[in-house]
């Protein structure tokens, strides 16, 4: 079964990701969006939950902006109501979607696929040392 991967984001960060993504690896198909606009949170509700109706009996992984937002929280309520074939990660960014949209995910489990996205974001994340020089032997660049 192929996992369904869904970013769900304020205004066009979800879609601004994608293109980001496409511009370095390819092919983006792998992901879908659902964006909160102007329109409003029913609108999106409504947009969200067609998509998710799309894709009824299969396992989906939901890639939030952030907790506790409008995408987060409805993400939220559909994981509730389908915790058995769905994932939610909170805190979607760029090595996430590199690390999901150039792995090959079709005969992995939703719970092994989830992880693979939750360590691309953390290991992702790190400080840097500006203080560092050329002439550092432990610059990986």
């Amino acid at each position: 079964m192929k996992i369904k991967i869904i970013i769900t984001t304020h205004a066009q960060a979800g879609s601004g990701l994608v293109s980001a993504f496409t511009m370095i690896a390819g092919d983006s198909s792998v992901f879908k969006t659902c964006l909160l606009n102007d329109s409003g949170i029913a609108d999106f509700r409504t947009r969200l939950n067609a998509l998710l109706a799309s894709f009824q009996g299969e396992d989906i992984l939901l890639l939030t902006d952030g907790k506790g937002g409008t995408p987060f929280n409805e993400a939220y309520k559909y994981g509730l109501e389908h915790p058995e074939s769905t994932a939610v990660i909170s805190g979607v960014n760029l090595p996430i979607l590199l690390e999901l949209g150039t792995t090959p995910l079709n005969k992995q489990p939703l719970a092994a696929v989830a992880q693979l996205a939750l360590n691309a974001g953390i290991t992702s994340i790190v400080p840097v040392d500006l203080t560092a020089t050329d002439d550092d032997d432990d610059l990986d660049f």
